[in-house]
């Protein structure tokens, strides 16, 4: 599983907005990727994913949407994909700082 960006900074953004970013990644193994579980660490971030089994090869997208409305200062919000890969567990972030 190899991510183009597996951080992504959405600079300054204004409390109250919702930030979104595509995080695309590629089933980079030679044996089929099943995602099982996609984990949150903030209620205030919201994810989709339009692929959860991927044969070598192929490519997925997920959706990440922060809410800004109970952030503020520097925040860094994190998504932890479980998944069939070596270790299990891959993870993927946003950080903005919020004004």
């Amino acid at each position: 599983m190899k991510f183009l960006k597996e951080i992504h900074d959405f600079g300054p953004s204004t409390k109250g907005v919702n930030l979104t970013y595509d995080f695309t990644f590629t089933n980079t193994g030679d044996d089929t990727l099943t995602i099982n579980r996609i984990e949150s660490d903030c209620t205030c971030m919201n994810y989709v994913i339009n692929k959860m089994v991927l044969l070598p090869g192929e490519t997925a997208i997920i959706k990440v949407t922060l809410n800004t409305s109970t952030q503020s200062g520097l925040t860094v919000r994190r998504i932890k994909i479980f998944s069939n890969i070596k270790g299990g567990v891959k993870e993927i972030s946003v950080t903005t700082e919020v004004k």
